[in-house]
């Protein structure tokens, strides 16, 4: 199961590549700006993890079940927010909706789920 797995996620990638090199509006600056934007995408998703890391040391202890919660409540809205700034930054060939590349109302509901995660981990909430 597993090696098909990995045969699917490669034949997939070869059929992109493939694509993408036949296709003229794919340019390498395009390309540059990709690697760029996912790059960046992944940076603001090792902030989380970094901050759990070092949770433990840096917060009170507050019961497990709690932590639990607040953890998963914070890096949900990061990724979200992580999500927003790849769809952002992304080179894309087609137009995004106006709404997506301005701070709105997804912002705000992402933001407050992260400090609430992090206020039901520091044991404020």
């Amino acid at each position: 199961m597993g090696f098909a797995l990995v045969l699917l996620v490669i034949s997939i990638g070869a059929a992109a590549a493939i694509q993408a090199a036949s296709d003229p509006r794919i340019t390498r600056a395009f390309v540059g700006g990709t690697l760029r934007a996912i790059g960046l995408y992944l940076a603001f998703l090792a902030v989380p993890l970094l901050f759990l890391l070092f949770a433990g040391a840096l917060l009170p202890p507050v019961p497990r079940g709690q932590a639990a919660t607040g953890t998963v409540m914070a890096v949900l809205g990061w990724a979200g927010l992580a999500l927003l700034l790849l769809i952002r930054t992304l080179p894309r060939l087609r137009r995004v909706p106006e709404y997506w590349l301005r701070f709105g109302v997804v912002d705000a509901a992402l933001l407050a789920l992260v400090g609430a995660g992090v206020a039901r981990i520091s044991g404020i909430w």
